[in-house]
C-alpha cells in the first residue's frame, strides 16, 4: 500500500519533495493531504480496541453515523455529513453518559486540499509532519440522553462520551 508519494499524487496521504545532490536524496514534507485527516479521524474513533455498536439513523440528507465502544467504556460516535448542502442538527440518543466532547473535521469545501482542520489542528504550515495550533473541542450536555450536534456540509464530527 502506497500512502505517500511525490508531487501530483492525488490519493496519497502525504506528499514529499525530493532533491538529489551528489547522488543523495533528501526528502521534505510538501503537504499532508485530506486523506490523512480522514485516517486521523478514524484512528480517534477506533483507538483502544473498539467494538462497533448498533445505530439507527433517520435522515433525508447524506449523513452516516457509526458508534464504537472501547475497552475503558468510552463511546465514540462518528457523524459524517457527505451532503454538500445539508447543514443542521443531528440528534444522537445515548443513555448512561454525561457530557460529550466534540471534535470537528472541517475544510473550506469538499474539494479543499488546504485549510483542513481536525479538532482545531491542521498540518498546514508543518515542516515536520506535526500538527500545528492548539487542539480545540466543544462540550455538549445531553438533554434526557439526547445530544444535539450541529453539522456543516461535507464535514465530520466525533463525539466522545466517557462514564
Amino acid at each position: 500500500m502506497n500512502v505517500h508519494g511525490t508531487s501530483g499524487c492525488t490519493y496519497c496521504a502525504f506528499t514529499f519533495g525530493v532533491t538529489t545532490t551528489a547522488g543523495i536524496h533528501s526528502y521534505t514534507l510538501q503537504q499532508v493531504n485530506p486523506l490523512y485527516y480522514g485516517l486521523l479521524f478514524f484512528h480517534a474513533a477506533t483507538a483502544n480496541h473498539t467494538s462497533l455498536l448498533p445505530v439507527t439513523l433517520q435522515s433525508q440528507a447524506n449523513v452516516k453515523i457509526w458508534a464504537t465502544i472501547d475497552q475503558s467504556g468510552t463511546e465514540h460516535i462518528a457523524i459524517i455529513n457527505k451532503d454538500e448542502s445539508f447543514a443542521g442538527t443531528v440528534a444522537v440518543t445515548v443513555s448512561g453518559y454525561g457530557q460529550a466532547t466534540v471534535q470537528r473535521l472541517v475544510a473550506p469545501s469538499y474539494g479543499s486540499s488546504a485549510g483542513v482542520f481536525f479538532g482545531g489542528q491542521t498540518f498546514d504550515g508543518s515542516i515536520d509532519g506535526s500538527l500545528v495550533l492548539s487542539p480545540t473541542s466543544e462540550v455538549i450536555q445531553p438533554s434526557s440522553g439526547v445530544y444535539n450536534v450541529s453539522v456543516q456540509p461535507t464535514s465530520a464530527v466525533l463525539l466522545t462520551l466517557t462514564k
